[in-house]
């Protein structure tokens, strides 16, 4: 009886845990603009740069401190059944990844992320990136009267 409920209580948090990823904040633009995801203790924020190039910034839990300190990135553009990985090199605080010439117009970014020696799951970017709104107003842009 124990083995079947934790196997629900497993499949429950597994399943609900999809819906409630926004709980984490990945429905605002993190510290830099960019999107955000939660790969484990740490997060991770996205950010273009230009049509074939991205920042990985690896965030603590409270979206702050970024480093590359003990830490590594790998990228993988996925476009259909093309994977091409992108060369990521450590900066002063983020992660810098190239692509080839193909702009990051559609497929998504499949992200791997260590911070500070603690390994995080991989996450993924739709693309093109951007933030996902919700709530009330998502979808919906106030604009000032001209």
């Amino acid at each position: 009886m124990r083995k079947k409920t934790l196997a629900a209580f497993l499949c429950l948090s597994v399943l609900g845990g999809a819906p409630s990823a926004f709980a984490h904040g990945e429905d605002k633009p993190g510290p830099h603009g960019g999107v955000i995801r939660m790969p484990g203790a740490f997060h991770t924020e996205v950010l273009a740069q230009g049509d074939n190039a991205i920042d990985v910034y690896l965030l603590d839990i409270n979206w702050k401190e970024p480093t590359v300190k003990e830490s590594s990135v790998s990228v993988v553009h996925v476009d259909g059944e093309r994977r091409t990985a992108l060369n990521c090199k450590p900066r002063e605080t983020l992660f810098s990844c190239q692509g080839e010439s193909a702009a990051f117009k559609s497929g998504s970014l499949t992200v791997k992320a260590s911070r500070l020696g603690t390994q995080g799951i991989e996450v993924t970017y739709p693309l093109p990136l951007r933030v996902e709104p919700t709530g009330v107003d998502a979808g919906h842009h106030h604009h000032a009267a001209h």
